[in-house]
């Protein structure tokens, strides 16, 4: 959910929480994870210097390309069948 909401444009830790319906906290542990694992990177926002955003990192790229196609293709069957 992290990348499907990164690609999505959601990239502060909190709107990520608020979005996927988890605690700061939960979020803050996945994304300390995901870093670690060399998912994402987490920078400072060159907006706000006392926030952070996330971004995928070069290893994270294929996951992230996979949520963007996942989210076409279920758009492209939902318009499909909704019209």
């Amino acid at each position: 959910m992290v990348m499907v909401n990164l690609s999505d444009g959601v990239t502060r830790p909190s709107d990520l929480a608020r979005a996927i319906g988890v605690s700061r906290q939960a979020i803050q542990r996945t994304l300390m994870e995901m870093e670690h694992e060399g998912l994402i990177h987490i920078v400072p926002d060159p907006e706000d210097g006392r926030a952070k955003i996330v971004e995928p990192s070069k290893g994270g790229k294929g996951i992230y390309t996979s949520a963007l196609r996942a989210i076409a293709m279920m758009e492209t069957e939902l318009e499909r069948r909704f019209g």
